[in-house]
């Protein structure tokens, strides 16, 4: 986004209108990180055992933080590509939360500059 003390009070007021356009729009999100892994059994004989095989897989999880606690929570296969749309709803959510704030500090800046103006002239 462009340096917010060099947009006008117009450009401000539509970005917040797109940004909560944008919070509006997303709907379903799971908070958290999609991972996808290969994982190694650890039996001797198995061809993950093999230099160069990729291992089991791929198996999917999303990993988030509870109450200071990292939880993986895993994914069957079949809800793969919904999970992972899921937390991308989830990130689009928090970087639009993200810019709505800064909007509406500077916002706020620039209100306290009239005001404090204002006040200075009585």
């Amino acid at each position: 986004m462009t340096v917010l003390t060099q947009v006008s009070d117009e450009d401000l007021a539509v970005a917040r209108r797109q940004l909560t356009k944008v919070l509006s729009d997303v709907d379903a999100f799971t908070p958290g990180t999609f991972q996808e892994t290969r994982v190694r059994c650890g039996k001797p004989a198995c061809h993950c055992a093999s230099d160069g095989d990729p291992g089991h897989g791929p198996v999917y999880a999303v990993v988030r933080y509870e109450k200071g606690k990292t939880v993986t929570r895993r994914v069957p296969a079949a809800m793969a590509d919904e999970m992972r749309g899921r937390v991308a709803a989830w990130s689009q959510f928090q970087d639009a939360c993200a810019r709505l704030a800064e909007v509406n500090a500077e916002e706020s800046r620039r209100l306290l500059l009239r005001t404090a103006c204002h006040s200075r002239v009585k």
